[in-house]
């Protein structure tokens, strides 16, 4: 893979991508004390649904969810640091009173969310439910960006300029069902606009990822380097990928195409659509057709 080049548009009262970014990050603050406050209430303990949201949300702000790639990782199955020693409440306690990177846990989870989160672990997969990966257009710059991260949705739905497309993609939130792929989601940090923008992009195409690795193997946020943020939801892998791929039976097509630089110079942008005929559309328009990359779920 070649085009590395990828731009995320930000909108004009944010000056720079740092602003958005930070805004980003309150923005998910906000919304995990409010997640965490709710799921402090009193609930029925022993829910593996209820545990991979506390796995996935910062129980401290400023500090890393357990799901985080420098520590557990977003899929407890592939036991990264021994997660799966954590399949019980008292185990994921003392772990927390023993291992130094987790003290700033002391004393915070309480017991119904120690026994959803070692639920969680035991048995990710019975926690896997659909979720929707959205499409986002900022009119000004005529540009599209794509998440399936709800802090982000958020936060789009209320920054000026940015509209939900109706373009939407059915995914799943967790590994477990037969077949699922890890979706990796990657930053690449001012690449676009006079180097002021950036872009996310994601793939599961494993030589993709690969030749990711490869532009920035020690994975450090540097500008122009793709920084794996970690699988960002899970997908299927197409039966056959690329242009004139398709999927299994039962699973739709997600076709991407890319707005490079020949065409685009300094304004390149990624769309990712289960729609083939806005597909066909965008490719008359000089947009380059890459084909399927992954499939998703029926409507």
């Amino acid at each position: 893979m070649t085009k590395t080049n990828r731009t995320f548009a930000t909108p004009t009262p944010l000056k720079e991508p740092a602003a958005f970014a930070a805004l980003l990050r309150c923005a998910a603050a906000y919304v995990a004390a409010l997640l965490i406050a709710a799921l402090a209430a009193p609930c029925v303990a022993q829910s593996a649904s209820n545990g991979r949201l506390l796995y996935t949300t910062p129980f401290v702000a400023g500090q890393r969810s357990c799901s985080y790639g420098g520590c557990h990782g977003i899929d407890p199955a592939a036991n990264q640091n021994q997660i799966r020693n954590g399949g019980s409440a008292n185990e994921i306690a003392s772990a927390i009173q023993i291992i130094r990177l987790m003290a700033f846990l002391k004393d915070v989870p309480t017991a119904a969310q120690l026994n959803d989160i070692a639920a969680y672990i035991r048995d990710p997969a019975s926690a896997a439910t659909a979720e929707t990966m959205v499409e986002f257009y900022f009119a000004a710059l005529d540009y599209y960006f794509v998440t399936s991260r709800a802090t982000e949705m958020a936060l789009l739905d209320v920054t000026a300029g940015w509209s939900r497309t109706g373009n939407v993609i059915r995914l799943i939130n967790a590994a477990g069902p037969a077949g699922v792929v890890g979706l990796r989601r990657y930053y690449f940090d001012r690449v676009a606009a006079q180097n002021t923008r950036g872009s996310h992009f994601y793939t599961l195409v494993p030589s993709e990822q690969a030749a990711l690795r490869v532009l920035n193997p020690g994975n450090t946020q540097t500008a122009g380097l793709p920084y794996d943020e970690g699988i960002d939801a899970y997908a299927f892998a197409p039966a056959v990928e690329g242009v004139g791929g398709g999927c299994s039976s039962g699973y739709i097509p997600v076709y991407r195409m890319f707005r490079g630089q020949t065409r685009f110079p300094d304004n390149p942008n990624h769309r990712f659509t289960t729609d083939i005929s806005l597909y066909n559309s965008f490719v008359a328009l000089g947009w380059d057709g890459e084909g399927v990359k992954f499939c998703a779920l029926s409507p």
